[in-house]
């Protein structure tokens, strides 16, 4: 491993939106055309190359987890919640835990992004959370996240994330993802496919980031990010790096020996 930037080093930001993604739907990235999107979260990414590129993005280091108030973990374990967070992460489950039919899938965690409000109906009002279930079956067992936001009306919006325990958030994973893919290279013959098999929060680093005292909001942290590309697995450890004001972080990788 190298002590210098990566040649897949680069700097962005990222800014909470105000309005969420569409209901129920995967982290989508623009692609080589505009009309050419596919699914962040453990989907195959292909018919395009990824290249590094300079990005104009501010990403804020991950919140700490605010406490889950008893109202949302209601909502949460309403029957219509579990249903459509369930069918979205069996769906993923599918493609990437192969021809398993036994799975069973338990809820594990909760982490609160942003703490909702509650109208007298009890609905959470302009909150955002993950719900990270554990499935597992045929020996194996893997965890599957969903972010879920709601707006000052009730409607609530759903995205799809990678899977693993990485702790980056929506926006951030995307950034990290176009590291992943772009140091997991393919094959030669012309196969574009990428898929993200799975990421492991491996830490934070022991200092803060300077001028910012020991907070772990603003450490450094590393993860390992598994690529399928092609056919070839291997292993991408990600470095988040806060800048000295917190406000932004770098990332970098290092392709690892192929699995």
């Amino acid at each position: 491993m190298s002590d210098g930037p990566s040649d897949f080093e680069m700097s962005t930001a990222w800014r909470r939106k105000t309005q969420p993604a569409r209901q129920d739907q995967g982290l989508m990235m623009s692609l080589r055309a505009p009309s050419h999107r596919a699914l962040l979260a453990g989907v195959v990414i292909g018919l395009f190359t990824l290249a590094p590129t300079a990005t104009t993005q501010t990403f804020a280091a991950p919140a700490a987890p605010a406490p889950v108030a008893p109202e949302l973990m209601r909502f949460v374990e309403q029957p219509a919640n579990r249903q459509a967070v369930l069918a979205m992460i069996q769906d993923q489950a599918t493609r990437l835990l192969g021809a398993c039919k036994s799975l069973s899938f338990a809820n594990d965690h909760v982490a609160v992004a942003i703490a909702p409000r509650f109208n007298a109906n009890g609905t959470p009002l302009h909150g955002e959370w993950k719900e990270s279930w554990t499935a597992t079956g045929c020996g194996k067992s893997k965890i599957f996240n969903v972010e879920t936001f709601t707006r000052d009306n009730g409607a609530v919006s759903r995205l799809l994330l990678v899977p693993g325990t990485t702790i980056a958030p929506p926006g951030l994973q995307s950034d990290a993802l176009l590291h992943a893919v772009t140091a997991a290279n393919a094959p030669s013959g012309g196969c574009q496919d990428r898929t993200i098999l799975d990421t492991a929060f491996l830490g934070f680093a022991a200092a803060a980031a300077p001028g910012n005292g020991p907070s772990p909001q603003v450490r450094p942290w590393h993860e390992d990010w598994t690529v399928d590309a092609c056919g070839k697995v291997s292993v991408v450890m990600l470095h988040f790096t806060p800048d000295d004001s917190a406000s932004g972080i770098r990332v970098t990788a290092d392709a690892r020996p192929e699995k």
